[in-house]
């Protein structure tokens, strides 16, 4: 169940750590706008759930299930639709989500440092969902799976991007006095 060596509890400490920073960003005070607000929260919101599938591998019982509904149904002859099928719904889903924290991002750089990042992360999601029934598009070099660099670095990049020294001021700063 779950990643359980080092580098996988780092990566899913990593995610929990940029929703927390997420959630907190959208909370402060500097950040007034709705859209930054929500652009933060419904980041966060994706971190958490991809976090919780980092260690609770949600994609093993949909696939287990999925298995057992088309043995049952006599369609398990077909499955390569059905799973391409699925990661076309999985793509359009990153997509959309990708597309929706783009249009929220606004003219804020932490925003935009945040969706560098959850693209990285989203990306990294969608490959794991193409390559879990396909053990040869995991790349390992010393038994690290690569993939997960993607993953890390994404979520740093997220965790960057909710730095408050990110946000512009709206408030006009004082002209300097040249006596």
């Amino acid at each position: 169940m779950g990643d359980i060596d080092p580098l996988g509890l780092t990566i899913t400490l990593l995610y929990f750590v940029a929703t927390f920073r997420c959630w907190r960003r959208a909370g402060r005070p500097a950040t007034t706008d709705a859209p930054t607000r929500l652009f933060f929260r419904a980041a966060a919101v994706m971190l958490a759930v991809l976090g919780i599938n980092k260690q609770a591998d949600l994609q093993i019982l949909v696939s287990t299930f999925g298995r057992q509904f088309l043995q049952t149904i006599d369609l398990y002859e077909q499955r390569w639709f059905f799973q391409v099928l699925l990661v076309v719904v999985l793509a359009v889903v990153t997509t959309a989500g990708l597309l929706v924290l783009f249009r929220l991002a606004g003219s804020q750089p932490g925003p935009w440092v945040t969706l560098l990042g959850m693209t990285a992360v989203l990306g990294y999601a969608l490959m794991r969902a193409i390559s879990f029934d396909i053990r040869d598009l995991r790349v390992f070099h010393d038994g690290v799976n690569v993939t997960w660099i993607l993953e890390l670095v994404g979520l740093l990049v997220v965790t960057f991007g909710c730095d408050k020294r990110l946000v512009r001021s709206s408030e006009p700063k004082p002209a300097s006095s040249s006596t």
